[in-house]
């Protein structure tokens, strides 16, 4: 066996191959300037010389409020390329694992199964969606995994912004009324590598629900039991309207990770901590 893991540098990809290691699974790992998946012939190129067994698609257009202005470049990341990664994959006889997102959805229900209908609110939501469908068209053995709020050990996302704000700023304002469930990256791979050889769709996210003003009162609250200074006295809890984001976001979109046992975000959450400050847990 051997991954074939696009997106070297972001989140989840820098857990997967972190894992991959401990494991002892066999992986190479491209960047955007290695293999644009947008180019057709750089995508055949790889899967005629590589000699992979599986590819992983943790690459994507995820700026969700810039989308509204670059619809183009959102849907060539996330909708055009997986679908040359879905004809390749086919083609080849590969296994394909690709990630989507809970903004696929409206947030007009309050948890969310594999097999509900997907309505997304934003141009980002869009590309998401239309790339789920390329795949699981073009590629009907593909596996697709949704998640929601991802953050981990290394890149930029939710978590290391607040601690960095929490160091800058005296008050913080976080959005009250928009519930979900945050996700480690490093369990995001767990889970991932246990469904390297399965088909279909499968949701995963942590055990526990949240809002963003909760997620950032929990970040708060372990920087604050580890001693950690900090200048931030409030973190002040606004509407989605009052932060007024660009792009519309679901107001509930908790994932049902039924076919997991995932642990609570918040012992991930603590692991994130320790890494950003050299602690020890």
């Amino acid at each position: 066996m051997k991954l074939w893991i696009i997106g070297k540098k972001g989140i989840l990809s820098s857990a997967l191959q972190r894992r991959c290691m401990e494991l002892g699974i066999e992986f190479v790992a491209t960047t955007r300037k290695e293999v644009d998946i947008r180019h057709d012939a750089s995508v055949k190129a790889q899967f005629e010389t590589l000699g992979f067994s599986h590819v992983v698609n943790c690459s994507g257009y995820t700026a969700v409020d810039l989308a509204e202005e670059e619809e183009k470049n959102a849907f060539e990341l996330n909708a055009d390329a997986v679908s040359t990664l879905a004809k390749y994959a086919n083609h080849f006889d590969k296994r394909l694992i690709h990630f989507s997102t809970d903004y696929v959805f409206d947030g007009k229900s309050e948890e969310y199964e594999e097999d509900q209908s997907t309505s997304p609110l934003s141009i980002y939501g869009q590309s998401k969606e239309k790339g789920e469908k390329y795949l699981l068209e073009r590629c009907p053995s593909a596996c697709l995994i949704r998640t929601s709020w991802l953050f981990g050990k290394e890149g930029s996302h939710f978590a290391s912004t607040m601690i960095r704000l929490m160091q800058e700023k005296d008050v913080i304002r976080v959005v009250n009324d928009q519930w979900g469930r945050p996700t480690f990256a490093d369990d995001l791979a767990n889970a991932a590598l246990s469904l390297l050889d399965s088909s279909g769709v499968y949701h995963f996210a942590n055990a526990g629900k949240t809002t963003w003003h909760g997620f950032a009162l929990a970040i708060k609250k372990a920087m604050e039991e580890k001693n950690i200074p900090m200048k931030c006295k409030e973190i002040k809890p606004i509407s989605t309207d009052e932060f007024g984001a660009k792009a519309k976001r679901p107001q509930f979109s908790i994932l049902n990770s039924k076919h997991f046992t995932p642990p609570n975000w918040e012992e991930g959450l603590d692991e994130v901590i320790c890494h950003a400050f050299e602690l020890k847990k």
